[in-house]
């Protein structure tokens, strides 16, 4: 029978590995230096402190000081995990390690990394902003964005000094608008940047600083990782937090808040049946709106533009809930319909706002990611079905010490 203890071993070494390799902030776990980890979900950090310079006397000689170090531990917050199944029908013994391999090195790349960087970078924007370390109302064009970019760069080096080593994270649709900016004449270079294992990678840099690139959709400040089992999530994976918004009629129905967890704000338009020729929209506590149409004083219906029904005034409980704003033409007529839902909305955490680019001193974040206890059962020990079991359990997090907080800054497209 296979030795499923040395695959296990085997897959979850080269999982880490490409965990590391393939991640855009995989240069984030260089950092763990001394940090000590014996598996599980906890992980102990050093810190030191120590006392600054005294005066030194001639008949009392030095001052005496003190230096401590501590190791803190932290609890890695990110428990994540999948099983699969592959039936003994498709895999045998001598091909099982190819198809499992392309299985699990395929889930992690576009299930996994993808998902680990969307939580690192959404909490070191989380942290910066709740540090004052964050500026926010700013969306990047060619007229200036070089000149944005350099005094974030000169506010972060002012603190720290222009010695400290510096990485920026930015999203390939900034870094299009920075590569296009006519302020670059001669600004722009090309070098190599190591990562957390021993592999480099061409990066561009400006003032010699690397600016690593990831895609916009990992470069949020707020993501909700949902858990596989809760109804409408069992996709499992994550996604940024959004407004609650739905489109009728020519007009935008926006949750002005994301409301509570289970709460599935929804807009129902209806035909009024007493004469009456204004329309009337009501909002009850929970966010949900009912607009009521009109009619004639010969009961004819009413429809009403764009233009008209996104200028109600809205009245109940929750009327504060609920914006709204023409998106089609203002001659688009609203008519009544059923009820529709608003797509998203769920969660009372913030809505997610795009970040332009994280600038982020290169040995401040502490990053850490297990594959811990792969387990692989073969058909004959597999209770459950005839095929073969993968169980993947992922431990992950990202720390900052508080005197590393000087060197990281980030940049909002949105007003904080």
């Amino acid at each position: 029978m296979a030795n499923t203890l040395a695959y296990a071993q085997l897959f979850q070494q080269e999982l880490d590995r490409q965990m590391v390799a393939k991640a855009t902030s995989g240069w984030m776990e260089s950092n763990v230096g001394n940090l000590i980890y014996n598996g599980g979900n906890t992980v102990k950090v050093p810190k030191m402190t120590m006392d600054g310079l005294g005066n030194y006397s001639r008949s009392a000689g030095f001052v005496a000081g003190a230096a401590t170090l501590a190791y803190e531990t932290f609890t890695m917050s990110q428990d994540r995990g999948r099983t699969f199944m592959l039936d003994s029908m498709d895999v045998n013994e001598t091909n099982f390690v190819a198809n499992a391999s392309n299985l699990m090195g395929e889930f992690q790349r576009t299930m996994v990394i993808p998902e680990i960087d969307a939580y690192r970078y959404s909490k070191l924007a989380s942290l910066a902003i709740a540090a004052g370390r964050a500026s926010g109302g700013y969306t990047p064009v060619v007229a200036d964005v070089l000149t944005k970019l350099r005094a974030d760069i000169a506010a972060v080096q002012d603190v720290i000094g222009a010695d400290k080593p510096l990485v920026i994270t930015m999203s390939t649709a900034v870094l299009n608008v920075l590569e296009s900016s006519t302020e670059l004449t001669k600004q722009l270079t090309v070098g190599s940047m190591a990562s957390g294992i021993d592999l480099t990678y061409e990066v561009t840099k400006v003032d010699g600083i690397p600016i690593v690139e990831a895609p916009s959709a990992r470069l949020k400040t707020a993501y909700e990782f949902m858990d596989g089992s809760t109804t409408g999530k069992t996709q499992g994976g994550f996604a940024a937090n959004n407004y609650a918004s739905v489109v009728l009629g020519g007009v935008t129905y926006k949750a002005a808040g994301l409301g509570v967890a289970g709460n599935g704000y929804s807009v129902t338009i209806v035909q009024g049946v007493a004469d009456a020729a204004v329309a009337t929209g009501v909002v009850d506590a929970s966010g949900n709106l009912v607009i009521t149409l009109g009619t004639t004083t010969g009961a004819v219906p009413i429809d009403m533009t764009a233009t008209a029904a996104a200028a109600l005034t809205y009245s109940g409980a929750g009327a504060a809930l609920i914006t709204k704003s023409v998106t089609g033409t203002a001659s688009t007529v609203q008519v009544a319909t059923a009820k529709t839902l608003l797509a998203g909305g769920a969660g009372s955490v913030a809505a997610a706002k795009n970040v332009n680019w994280i600038i982020c001193g290169q040995n401040a974040p502490i990053a850490i990611s297990k594959t811990d206890n792969m387990r692989i059962f073969d058909p004959s020990t597999n209770q459950s079905a005839d095929a073969w079991k993968l169980d993947y359990r992922k431990y992950h997090d990202l720390w900052i010490m508080d005197n590393q907080y000087p060197s990281l800054f980030v940049n909002v497209k949105e007003s904080l």
